[in-house]
């Protein structure tokens, strides 16, 4: 999973045309929420995820990571909706992590 996640910090290190952030005092580091949109069926849950969190009142920003299958129009509305919209190259796993998900138990 470590693999995975430095996999996407570069991915999003590269999408934002800036090295990786300074490190910072811990309590000056800026905080959100972040989610991936790969497709646009998705993207009604996207912003109605963005309305749960402005009606609880959070102040974090939602950033949504979206792949080149997402269509403009999708794009737009999350923007619409007050989402932070990164976009991300499509980026190669590690070796021994792609196929099929494999779980613990059998059921969830």
């Amino acid at each position: 999973r470590a693999c995975v996640a430095a996999a996407v910090r570069r991915a999003v290190e590269r999408s934002s045309g800036r090295a990786a952030l300074p490190q910072q005092h811990p309590q000056c580091r800026r905080r959100a929420f972040v989610t991936l949109l790969t497709t646009s069926s998705y993207a009604r849950g996207v912003i109605a995820l963005r309305q749960s969190l402005a009606e609880v009142g959070s102040t974090h920003t939602l950033i949504v990571m979206v792949g080149s299958a997402v269509p403009q129009a999708a794009i737009a509305q999350l923007i619409h909706a007050g989402c932070e919209v990164r976009h991300l190259d499509a980026f190669a796993l590690p070796p021994g992590v792609a196929g099929p998900p494999q779980y613990e138990c059998a059921h969830f």
